[in-house]
């Protein structure tokens, strides 16, 4: 976008939100194209001086409403065909009337197709443009932008550590001044995601939600919603590594226009993609800094001098605390680190509770962590407990911890050959 057109638009968001008073908005999903609003509101006008009925026309704009609309005329008209005596000219004009409203509905269905195959075309194209991205930070800076393209004009793209929801980067068309005011509000207002909080479902469910009504609830994060101003969004979950991670929130109000399911599943779709590019970004990140590490070490370097992929503060954070350890190619078509014995017998969701059961945490604690139950949280314990062949909580992490520490003096060795051999 050049100069003069990011002023514009910025011109133009900040006359919207300076003029939004509240009113609410006539359009879900996207308009009606003009050829068939022209169409659909002839056949209604045709039904109201036939039946002598109320002019609903001014309300239709989208496709919802047109079908909602023809709908209704379908069915007056064929009640009022079966009314008796009625004369055969009338007949004949209800009946003709009847094609053509048949014929408008399917018009506006296939309009409809239409724009779905064509927007999960966009979607493809959206995600195959995040794929040259190699950088985890620039991934996280770019996916906002990249999923507005889909029809969206605002997106915040948030993650998740330790039950917390922090916003990471956001995207206003044309605005991104507003962009920051919202990520501010966001990082300033953290919320844990518990019961009290809608997007607490997406985790726990794994599927996104769509809110049409976000005035004055509580269960919702009212610092983004005031910010923002939103009137309709939709979330959808990021997954990496076999767990919710983070999720997008996206919403059209520069459009002035509410989401329908379609934007929402359309949303969804992306974010699947997302996850996988997000993880895919990770491991290169992390294999970067072991190149950089193995380097070091084949050069006499003192390894705590440099950096690493686990020293940046950046990625620190943005790494999954219960990423689950497992095959890592080194680029050259070897591998390191196997999944060790412990792991083996243990599904991921049970690795991740034995990992933060080695750190002293209590069941409460890791229900916070991974958004679970307490009881769920018992129910895995109980697995581990089983499957390790261990007495209590004490001695499965005693055994784990033994496991890590053998695995951990594999991998050194195995490094050091590495350097040997080269």
């Amino acid at each position: 976008m050049g100069q003069r057109a990011r002023s514009d638009a910025a011109a133009r968001a900040s006359t919207l939100r300076a003029q939004d008073d509240g009113t609410p908005w006539l359009v879900t999903g996207h308009r009606l194209s003009d050829e068939l609003l022209e169409r659909a509101t002839e056949v209604l006008a045709r039904r109201d001086a036939l039946l002598g009925t109320r002019d609903e026309r001014a309300s239709i704009v989208d496709h919802q409403s047109a079908t909602t609309a023809l709908t209704r005329a379908w069915r007056e008209l064929t009640d009022s065909i079966t009314v008796e005596h009625a004369e055969p000219v009338r007949v004949m004009a209800l009946i003709e009337l009847l094609r053509d409203v048949k014929d408008t509905d399917d018009r506006i269905r296939d309009e409809l197709l239409s724009r779905q195959t064509s927007a999960t075309q966009v979607v493809r194209e959206a995600l195959a443009s995040l794929r040259d991205v190699d950088s985890l930070d620039q991934l996280i800076e770019r996916a906002p932008t990249v999923v507005a393209g889909i029809g969206f004009d605002r997106a915040v793209l948030s993650r998740i550590d330790e039950s917390v929801w922090i916003p990471e980067s956001a995207f206003v068309d044309g605005d991104p001044a507003w962009a920051s005011e919202i990520l501010d509000a966001g990082r300033q207002d953290l919320r844990t995601l518990d019961n009290k909080l809608l997007e607490t479902q997406i985790v726990r469910r794994y599927r996104p939600l769509m809110v049409s009504d976000p005035v004055g609830r509580p269960d919702l994060h009212r610092a983004l919603i005031d910010a923002s101003m939103t009137r309709s969004y939709a979330a959808a979950p990021v997954v990496g590594w076999g767990r919710v991670i983070g999720f997008m929130h996206v919403d059209s109000y520069l459009q002035r226009r509410n989401l329908d399911a379609m934007d929402r599943d359309l949303l969804w779709m992306f974010c699947e993609g997302l996850g996988t590019l997000i993880t895919r970004a990770s491991a290169l990140d992390t294999l970067n800094g072991m190149r950089a590490e193995l380097s070091r070490l084949s050069s006499g370097v003192n390894a705590s001098s440099g950096w690493s992929a686990a020293s940046s503060p950046q990625r620190a954070q943005r790494t999954s605390p219960v990423c689950p350890p497992g095959w890592f190619a080194d680029g050259a078509g070897d591998w390191l680190e196997p999944l060790s014995e412990v792991e083996s017998v243990l599904t991921r969701r049970e690795v991740d509770v034995l990992r933060l059961m080695s750190g002293g945490h209590t069941n409460a604690q890791i229900a916070r962590r991974l958004v679970i139950s307490e009881g769920t949280v018992k129910s895995h314990v109980k697995h581990i407990l089983r499957k390790l062949d261990s007495a209590n909580r004490a001695e499965a992490v005693s055994r784990w911890l033994r496991d890590e520490h053998a695995r951990q003096g594999r991998g050194a060795e195995y490094a050091r050959s590495r350097i040997a051999a080269r």
